[in-house]
């Protein structure tokens, strides 16, 4: 009799717990790709008009499912932090210091000691920073030659698993002086692809550059493991959305009295270091947005995985 009402109250409770996973919503923490407290928090509401005509001329098609792929930091070893090191010359003893590792050369003695190049560990980001010159002054190289330069950099390194892609130049630093303004730093990324969807984020490789050449490395990785399949929005619903996006930038002065979506794209994106577990799909819709006074490009983000699966 006892064994029968543990059992039914393990059934109660097993109850319970499932009716308030679906009044909480899915398994899984949804991502934000603006947060509530942004300047752009309800950009889309602000920058396109209620009345806003929406004309849909992409020909891209997507599946009504994709995987579920869960995250997990990749732990780096000591023999691949080595192996890093090695692929630019650099020969030395790593150094522990508690879990993060470093490899370093240093110049001159005491308190005139100097870092010259570091590569270092902290969880699962490993960098490459040449620090032997601080003010390099502008850069000359052109872009074509600085994307060659990062492609045949990023192809070699041994660290790197899986497949990629070239995402071009994200980053640009300038300075002023009294002469006026310019370029100092240039940033290429690299990110990966999993089913043929490029993976956005956390998950990315980039590499800067200035005036000397390659100054920096930052190389964040994760594993995945496909637990699974998920639903889709479809391509429809989200353009049915646009009008409240997740992401929405454009150059349009004032409000767009119309909108039309030319291009669209799907990624993957990863925001495990803000308690997101899965990786989680977005439509980018690109086009043209206008008005009586203004012509200009727009892109406007939708998250892509349906809300069941999700919770805030």
């Amino acid at each position: 009799m006892k064994k029968k009402k543990r059992l039914l109250l393990l059934t109660v409770a097993l109850a319970l717990v499932l009716s308030a996973c679906s009044l909480l919503g899915g398994k899984y923490k949804r991502i934000v790709l603006v947060p509530a407290d942004s300047d752009e928090a309800g950009s889309a509401e602000r920058r396109i008009s209620l009345w806003a005509d929406v004309e849909d001329q992409s020909s891209e098609r997507y599946d009504d499912t994709l995987p579920i792929y869960q995250i997990t930091p990749y732990a780096v070893t000591e023999q691949e932090l080595i192996d890093f090191a090695a692929s630019f010359g650099v020969r030395e003893p790593v150094q522990h210091d508690g879990d993060n590792m470093s490899i370093k050369i240093e110049k001159g003695t005491g308190a005139s000691k100097e870092l010259v190049t570091a590569f270092w560990v902290t969880d699962n980001l490993i960098q490459y920073r040449n620090t032997a010159l601080t003010d390099c002054g502008e850069m000359q190289q052109s872009d074509e030659e600085l994307e060659a330069e990062a492609k045949k950099v990023f192809e070699s390194l041994p660290i790197i698993k899986g497949d990629y892609e070239f995402a071009g130049q994200k980053f640009v630093t300038s300075v002023s002086d009294s002469e006026g303004s310019y370029t100092v730093r240039k940033g290429y990324a690299f990110y990966p692809v999993l089913n043929g969807v490029r993976v956005i984020g956390d998950n990315y490789c980039t590499l800067y550059f200035d005036a000397n050449g390659l100054c920096e490395i930052a190389l964040r990785l994760y594993s995945y493991e496909q637990t699974g399949k998920m639903d889709l929005l479809s391509l429809d619903d989200a353009v049915k959305r646009i009008k409240k996006a997740d992401a929405f930038t454009t150059d349009l002065k004032g409000q767009a009295d119309s909108l039309c979506i030319e291009q669209t794209k799907l990624f993957f994106v990863n925001q495990y270091v803000d308690g997101c577990e899965i990786l989680q799909p977005v439509y980018q819709l690109e086009g043209t947005a206008t008005n009586d006074d203004d012509r200009a490009g727009f892109s406007a983000k939708i998250v892509a995985i349906p809300e069941k699966y999700t919770h805030d």
